[in-house]
């Protein structure tokens, strides 16, 4: 070949590698820009929140508890103050992401975080999943639902924790001192995946003692406010970790069955979970975390959680759908177990727990660089390596020492409560996250005189950490004592109304329906009423008679009593009860005056 002949096709393959170029760094762009446009489109369906104007433009609380999808778009600095503090109105919880999607349940509040942009078929997927959340009275029907405590102490919110498509790069060759091969390969193939999710139940407790009749042991429940964060393969805790859908064991170099390098991979050699107090908010305590340290091979069944007393208790049992059949007797104190099962096994792994100053962390440890020896295919008597026939086709670790848990999916189980005080009322601010370090087996198979040597070495990969920030307001109508009520008309045959707070703070009658503004809790210690629209407000009369919300305190004028009659009466004079005028207007009459309005308490959620 000629001169000229080498220069054209030298400008012809930097041409031609150019042209390529550019084209994938467009295509890059493309798929970006392409999965922006579809992303908006699909969320353009469901109710966006972006801005102070979408909050007043739409019904949100309305529209909540109709169960509809809401998405906040928090990538806006100047509005997420605004959007934050209306989802922790809605769902007990504030969550700092670039997209909220969040959900009424049958249980509560469901979150689902998303931080970077999925493409439109997994937006689609993940709406549908979302929308077949139990909003319905469906999941009632399901084994080891539990209606006392899911209908009448419903304070329970899901976070998803989401991440996908990421890599663990790791050596391809064995290292030694006198060789340093640093070449890597992504033996997760970027599809690595976890999707974790927390139950968080926020609860309030009240000082009650109770005798349990078949032990004669005396439970006592004491005041204060609980967080119990929650994750478990049992509790609908996510497909958790994913690496691979089999161990790989392959060559990463080949000359001979005599001189080879090959490995098997990837594996999870240690995984790591954590809820840290980030702003160690004063009066509040880590109290209990779950599991303590366990050693491989163990099977783990429990369940866990926290015993709370609360005002008001149903006087009637439950239906075949799963539902109170009765109302709710206000004048005596109920025990409720609240507990999850977070039964698991540990396989090969060993669970350490490293808590400490009020945060949470535990790690699931395979210890392979401790054991690695034990992964050998087999042993020259009891030394860390093998020899062979040179022909000899042996791997040098077996795959088969490695479980599911290690590399398919893996959901742990871990449980940590938080205590407040009762006068505790601040923000406190938590991060849940996970990580997890990757190994992979590196086997060495080298030729010595007239053997082959075959040996091993560990490398691993720590991904970036997945978490999540949230934080949780004390003062929350989640944190009260008292069971939610909503106090119906049964006077009038013709209409179903229910006691309800208006905008102006006055108190009407609505027709019932799923809205705060209607849901009570009554403290049968201090005979009040409080609503769950506003923090710390009770029914009040005022000195014209007339009924409002105010803030709690212990005056006269904000006590009652729901008598057997059913009549609301003033608890410092027993003759006045509420009734309606005329006009309709609740004010206070004389209980002879045949004005009386007869109430029931029937149970109701946030």
């Amino acid at each position: 070949m000629n001169y000229k002949s080498n220069i054209f096709l030298f400008f012809s393959i930097f041409y031609l590698n150019f042209v390529t170029s550019c084209g994938k760094f467009e295509n890059d762009d493309n798929i970006k820009y392409n999965n922006q446009k579809n992303f908006n489109s699909v969320l353009s369906r469901q109710l966006i929140l972006s801005s102070i104007e979408d909050i007043k433009n739409n019904n949100i609380n309305e529209k909540y508890d109709e169960n509809e999808i809401i998405v906040m778009d928090l990538r806006n600095k100047f509005n997420s103050d605004e959007l934050l503090s209306l989802m922790g109105k809605l769902g007990g919880l504030q969550i700092y992401a670039n997209y909220v999607i969040i959900k009424k349940t049958i249980e509560g509040s469901h979150y689902t975080v998303l931080q970077d942009i999925p493409t439109a078929e997994e937006l689609n997927s993940l709406l549908i999943k979302i929308n077949n959340k139990n909003s319905n009275r469906k999941k009632t029907n399901k084994v080891g639902f539990d209606p006392e405590k899911n209908f009448l102490n419903s304070s329970v919110a899901t976070v998803t924790l989401l991440a996908r498509n990421r890599q663990c790069p790791m050596r391809k060759f064995y290292q030694t001192k006198t060789t340093n091969y640093d070449e890597k390969r992504d033996y997760c193939n970027s599809k690595a995946f976890v999707e974790l999710n927390y139950k968080i139940d926020m609860s309030g407790s009240k000082a009650t003692l109770k005798e349990d009749l078949k032990t004669g042991r005396i439970i006592k429940t004491e005041n204060g406010k609980y967080l119990m964060i929650t994750v478990s393969p049992t509790e609908e805790g996510g497909t958790g970790w994913h690496l691979t859908n089999q161990i790989h064991q392959e060559h990463n170099w080949f000359e001979s069955w005599a001189n080879r390098w090959d490995f098997v991979g990837p594996f999870a050699n240690k995984y790591q979970f954590w809820i840290r107090h980030l702003n160690k908010t004063e009066g509040v305590r880590l109290v209990e975390t779950f599991p303590q340290n366990t050693n491989p091979e163990s099977n783990v069944v429990e369940s866990h959680g926290v015993t709370v007393g609360l005002s008001g208790a149903l006087k009637g049992g439950i239906d075949s759908k799963g539902l109170p059949s009765a109302n709710v007797d206000l004048g005596t104190s109920v025990q409720i177990a609240d507990r999850r099962d977070v039964s698991f096994k540990t396989q090969e792994y060993t669970v350490e727990n490293e808590s400490y100053d009020n945060n949470a962390i535990w790690a699931w440890n395979a210890k392979v660089n401790e054991k690695l020896c034990d992964y050998l295919t087999r042993k020259d008597i009891s030394f860390c390596y093998f020899t062979g026939f040179l022909w000899d086709t042996s791997w040098t670790s077996n795959k088969n020492k490695f479980s599911a848990l290690s590399h398919k999916s893996f959901t742990p189980s871990f449980q940590a409560i938080y205590k407040a005080k009762k006068e505790v009322t601040d923000i406190s601010t938590f991060e849940v996250g996970t990580n997890v370090e990757t190994g992979v087996i590196i086997g060495s198979i080298v030729p010595i005189v007239a053997v082959s040597l075959f040996r091993t070495v560990l490398d691993t990969y720590t991904m970036p950490s997945v978490s999540q920030v949230l934080s949780v307001d004390w003062s929350s109508p989640y944190f009260a004592s008292e069971q939610n009520i909503r106090l119906q008309n049964m006077s009038d045959i013709n209409n179903t109304k229910c006691l309800t707070v208006s905008i102006n703070g006055r108190i009407n009658q609505e027709r019932c329906k799923e809205s705060r503004s209607q849901v009570w809790g009554y403290d049968n210690d201090e005979k009040i009423f409080k609503t769950r629209l506003i923090a710390n407000s009770c029914l009040t009369l005022n000195s014209n008679n007339e009924l409002l919300i105010k803030e709690c305190s212990m005056d006269n004028n904000q006590k009652w009593i729901l008598n057997k009659e059913g009549f609301i009466q003033l608890y410092s004079n027993k003759t006045k009860v509420i009734g309606q005028d005329k006009n309709g207007e609740l004010k206070l009459f004389h209980m002879d005056s045949q004005k009386g309005t007869v109430f029931e308490a029937f149970q109701a959620k946030l």
